[in-house]
């Protein structure tokens, strides 16, 4: 059904006088412009050569050239949508971002750019966005700028920004907050999250949600006035007031600091500050953002982050090719399993599920099989490792990967070792916490010294989340099976999976959960340097000795492995992306001093030697 609709779904499109292959005609090369019976000019988006739109500055330069096109002769309204079947605008074309050094150069570039969208918002004519699929960043700022937007039902806006390191930098974060409530303005430009149409129409952010057969109606009558325009409003006027600003911006700044701290994650900060000190004044406002965003786009942080969006394009990539089976045979019907099944049968797959401890031995055909390693949770956790072994057929890979593709998971590709990639970096990570842990320290201050680095949660809080059982397994298994020093097993650890304390699962592991959190003390003594690099060093050293090893292919792989699976800081960009902007020589010098203090288990791995 997918390939039947994004074949029909062109010619599913309303796009008034444009219906037809008229590209060829075009003095554009990105866009489509004729006038309906009614003297409204309809205006196409269809980059070319791309399955997405995406804000270019090809595709700007040549919007600003059609619309002074029509101001020379002005239409009754103008129209303006995409020609591709998936969505509006995707954002701005994330590959320009990257390697800006110069926030000078990117201010020049910006204010051109807010040129173009500002003629867009000045054009003496009603406009109309209508919208269909993704609409997002850049392409939500483009709808912004029209006098009214149109939702089909499949529509889903948001600004995406901030997973990038930026803020909002069309005008987006002049317009919102002025047509919408600037509380859920903010939220949605802070958190990155989407709203889906209807949801968007509540918020004032849509006029109109329709079916695509009533596109044209709807859009006639927002350029003959029939669809009334939203207007912000008596709360949008107090909210941006000056006391209203200041009041929701202190309480936003401690908020975003517990979940991205301005250390690590400068972006949203930037934007709070944006909005209070700007937010009464949009010509103050609008030059503010553009000096923001120019700085921004030039720290580690976006960057970085930007390297964190190519990585999953890449791993996303190696999930392209066919497959066409409906049915999933899981084997393994424990919670991960049923957890499995469950994901499987969500992306519209009929599932069976069985018990087998062995899978290899007695099959038939060995080649056939591969092996899909899945996190916990398996809802929330993207990355799967794919295992391949000496006996596997290339084809069966690339369609285990187009499987994963097609439940929306990452692939990783691995080769079968102990613990694969992810658990064998994880497990000296988690190893040390307890060694510290039985050294006197306390849960939360190891944790911290995670934290502090950038690690979603701690390696004790990790441990709890995971399952002190499943935690134990695997330590066990690989301490046996890796010719590694690794510290001893906690005996600590040991009692707490006699005692059935298992961590999140039962409520009780190394720290008491109580509705889903751990209970930590407030105070706690700060963590050391040292102690941030006794957890994460090891973690590299174990990468380096995967790459030595080939049980990963490349380094962006497993820095997308990693990120992707553990959360590893996402604003240092990997782990091996790290290590090279720290230096390999410092790092290899602080195991060598690690190994001198407190034994072998930090020697580093030979494989630092390779790195150039």
């Amino acid at each position: 059904m997918g390939k039947v609709w994004d074949v029909l779904a062109p010619r599913n499109l309303e796009l008034g006088p444009l219906a037809g292959p008229e590209r060829a005609s075009s003095p554009w090369r990105n866009f489509r412009l004729a006038r309906d019976d009614d003297g409204i000019a309809w205006l196409a988006l269809d980059k070319a050569n791309a399955s997405a739109n995406t804000l270019s500055e090809d595709v700007l330069a040549e919007l600003d050239d059609v619309l002074a096109h029509l101001e020379r002769d002005l239409p009754k309204g103008l129209v303006l949508r995409s020609a591709k079947p998936k969505g509006f605008i995707a954002g701005a074309d994330i590959g320009e971002f990257r390697g800006m050094t110069d926030a000078a150069a990117v201010e020049t570039r910006l204010t051109a750019a807010h040129a173009v969208v500002d003629r867009l918002d000045r054009l003496a004519v009603p406009t109309v966005a209508v919208v269909h699929g993704y609409c997002l960043g850049g392409g939500l700022e483009i709808a912004l700028a029209c006098d009214y937007r149109i939702g089909v039902e499949n529509a889903s806006l948001g600004f995406p920004e901030v997973m990038l390191g930026l803020h909002p930098g069309l005008g987006g974060t002049v317009r919102l907050p002025r047509l919408i409530n600037p509380l859920e303005a903010m939220t949605m430009m802070l958190t990155g999250r989407s709203v889906r149409a209807g949801r968007a129409k509540s918020l004032g952010l849509l006029d109109a949600v329709v079916p695509e057969r009533h596109v044209k109606a709807a859009a006639t009558g927002a350029v003959t006035g029939q669809l009334k325009r939203r207007h912000g409003g008596f709360l949008v006027e107090l909210v941006n007031s000056t006391y209203g600003r200041k009041l929701a911006a202190k309480r936003m700044r401690a908020e975003t600091e517990k979940k991205a701290p301005v250390a690590h994650y400068p972006a949203p900060h930037a934007l709070i500050d944006l909005w209070e000190t700007h937010g009464g004044n949009a010509q103050d406002m609008q030059r503010a953002e553009i000096a923001s965003f120019a700085r921004l786009i030039v720290t580690d942080t976006s960057r970085n982050l930007v390297r964190v969006f190519f990585l999953r394009e890449k791993l996303k990539s190696l999930a392209d090719g066919d497959w066409s089976p409906r049915h999933v045979h899981v084997i393994g019907a424990g919670a991960m399993g049923g957890d499995i099944a469950a994901w499987c049968a969500w992306h519209g797959f009929t599932v069976t599920l069985a018990d087998m401890q062995e899978l290899r031995v007695g099959l038939r055909r060995p080649n056939h099989l591969v092996g899909l390693h899945f996190f916990n949770p398996v809802s929330r956790m993207q990355l799967v490792e794919v295992v391949s072994h000496d006996q596997v057929w290339s084809e069966v890979l690339t369609k285990a990967r187009a499987f994963l593709g097609r439940i929306d998971r990452l692939p990783a590709p691995v080769k079968s070792a102990p613990g694969f990639l992810v658990n064998r970096a994880l497990t000296p990570y988690m190893l040390e916490a307890l060694v510290m842990l039985n050294a006197g320290e306390t849960r939360e201050t190891i944790d911290a010294a995670a934290e502090t680095f950038g690690m979603p949660m701690g390696p004790i809080e990790l441990a709890d989340t995971v399952g002190l059982d499943i935690c134990l397994h695997v330590a066990e298994t690989l301490k046996a099976s890796l010719e590694r020093p690794m510290p001893d097993v906690s005996r600590v650890l040991r009692d707490k999976v006699e005692m059935g304390h298992l961590g999140r699962k039962s409520g009780q592991g190394f720290y008491e959960w109580r509705r889903g959190k751990a209970v930590k003390e407030r105070e706690a003594p700060k963590p050391t340097p040292e102690m941030t690099d006794r957890l994460i060093l090891p973690m590299l050293d174990v990468c380096v000795g995967c790459l030595r090893e080939g049980v990963v292919a490349d380094e962006d792989i497993l820095d997308g492995a990693m990120i992707f699976a553990t959360g590893f800081a996402p604003f240092r960009g990997g782990p091996m992306h790290y290590a090279r902007a720290r230096g390999v020589a410092n790092i290899r010098a602080e195991l060598e001093r690690l190994a001198q203090r407190y034994g072998e288990r930090f020697r580093p791995d030979p494989g630092w030697d390779r790195l150039t």
